[in-house]
């Protein structure tokens, strides 16, 4: 946590105003050494394995091979690190049924990446340009640069694609899928036999709108596509595995999303928003209704699955994380980068989050934990101001309860101070929607005394004292 010193004149001159969510707490870049040394500047794909590691995939071609005879070609190298930032491995190559040794990206295609993805066993789907890899992670690590798996071929004229694929997703029950991320291809999103990587069948014939990810449910009867130039997901579903698909029409309305996923220790979803490239809050019905809605780019919502898929368009957000460098927001969009979503992976046990931009100077990855405060919605209403209640109890020992109100999606920070300014807790640090929100104080760790605690939101600050009676 970052600790910042203000002198308490300062918070005494700030006027005084008398749905659980949960709080991620930024910890800061992760941006490993190899990334600087290869001049990497953004990324495509993140995903955690079996053993808790990070896999992270460039977009470009970011290191080489030698071809024979000191001729040296540009691969499509992955990085996979353990969570203190070490390097496991730079993987360059897979290891193919019939002995076969494939190099990524190492063909007439520009191969670049295209996202990566995590099974239920820990395992790794590898999305290039067009070329799908299934990957066992318990074979990376022995620092040959080599993983073994299977490969699927999307050059073999078996597809109506693009030169590209989106992100390919494997469910909890063994489903695998795949898209196109350009609109009006063949057969996308289609759904993949997971032995061998063979069409099984379409979730959609057409594809509709431009996609760098999508989503499945965990019981592979639920498919929400991010066509992203549609300003909202479409939501695919089927009954079981023996019946056929149907389009129920669209939900996350006002998102253009480029990055999704759940996390598996939770089963949430989380949604990217938009980006300054593509901004949110633009959906219109079919009638040419606008829909008002208040998300913030450069930031992934997490919901509960269930709320999305019941198809009613009405979610509500349960948390969220926003990229680091952003603090403002105009009409929705982040004032402080130009990056665009594009890749979102927790820890196993859930507690930890990365998240990476494309577009993005370096360091394009950042790293979050599960923060310690409790944060309630009380009332979803929208506000007419922005207010900061007194907390109660007060006095209090050792916990208390502060009550604020948010008259517009923005980011948000409630922070506790001691009387010589120092900061002492940051209960909340995260964009969150309008409404009215009760955060839950623990001061166990501190001495009795007179402490502050303030609201920043944008260039509203408000302040109030509170005192800690052991």
């Amino acid at each position: 946590m970052k600790k910042v010193l203000i002198p308490l004149a300062a918070l005494l001159l700030i006027p005084v105003l008398a749905n659980a969510q949960t709080e991620w707490d930024l910890q800061g870049e992760f941006w490993p050494q190899i990334l600087l040394d290869n001049a990497i500047g953004s990324g495509h794909g993140i995903a955690v394995d079996g053993m808790d590691r990070l896999w992270f995939q460039p977009f470009s071609k970011s290191d080489s091979v030698d071809t024979g005879g000191g001729v040296y070609e540009a691969v499509s190298a992955t990085y996979v690190f353990n969570a203190d930032m070490s390097l496991v491995e730079v993987l360059k190559f897979v290891s193919l049924p019939g002995g076969v040794t494939d190099t990524l990206g190492f063909d007439a295609l520009a191969d670049n990446g295209r996202g990566l993805r995590a099974d239920g066993n820990g395992d790794i789907l590898m999305s290039l340009d067009k070329s799908l890899y299934y990957l066992d992670h318990t074979t990376v690590g022995d620092g040959d640069g080599i993983a073994t798996g299977f490969k699927r071929a999307f050059n073999d004229g078996s597809t109506g694609y693009c030169a590209v694929n989106a992100a390919a997703v494997a469910t909890d029950t063994g489903n695998i899928f795949i898209g196109s991320v350009c609109s009006g291809d063949d057969a996308s999103p289609r759904e993949l036999n997971p032995t061998d990587l063979g069409d099984l069948g379409n979730v959609a014939d057409i594809s509709v709108g431009f996609s760098r990810s999508f989503e499945v449910s965990p019981d592979g009867n639920s498919v929400l596509w991010a066509g992203y130039t549609n300003n909202a997901v479409i939501l695919y579903q089927r009954a079981d595995e023996f019946s056929a698909w149907d389009s129920i029409g669209t939900v996350l309305r006002g998102m253009d999303s480029e990055s999704m996923t759940i996390n598996r220790a939770t089963g949430n979803l989380w949604v990217g928003s938009g980006s300054p490239n593509d901004a949110p809050n633009r959906y219109v019905l079919p009638d040419g209704t606008p829909v008002v809605t208040n998300w913030n780019s450069n930031t992934w919502y997490e919901f509960a699955l269930a709320d999305v898929i019941d198809g009613d368009a009405v979610e509500t957000p349960l948390g969220s994380i926003t990229w680091g460098e952003c603090q403002t927001f105009t009409a929705g969009v982040c004032n402080e980068t130009g990056g665009r979503p594009r890749g979102l992976a927790f820890s196993n046990d859930g507690n930890t989050a990365w998240v990476t931009q494309f577009s993005q100077t370096a360091p394009a990855m950042y790293y979050y934990t599960v923060g310690t405060t409790s944060i309630d919605q009380v009332d979803s209403t929208v506000p007419e101001s922005y207010t900061l209640s007194q907390n109660y109890p007060n006095p209090f020992n050792p916990s208390t309860t502060i009550e604020f109100a948010l008259k517009e999606s923005q980011h948000a920070q409630l922070s506790v101070f001691d009387m010589m300014g120092r900061e002492v807790a940051v209960l909340v640090d995260q964009t969150m929607m309008p409404g009215t929100y009760e955060a839950t104080f623990n001061a166990d760790n501190l001495s009795s005394g007179i402490y502050l605690y303030r609201l920043q939101v944008g260039a509203t600050q408000l302040t109030g004292t509170m005192t800690l009676l052991k």
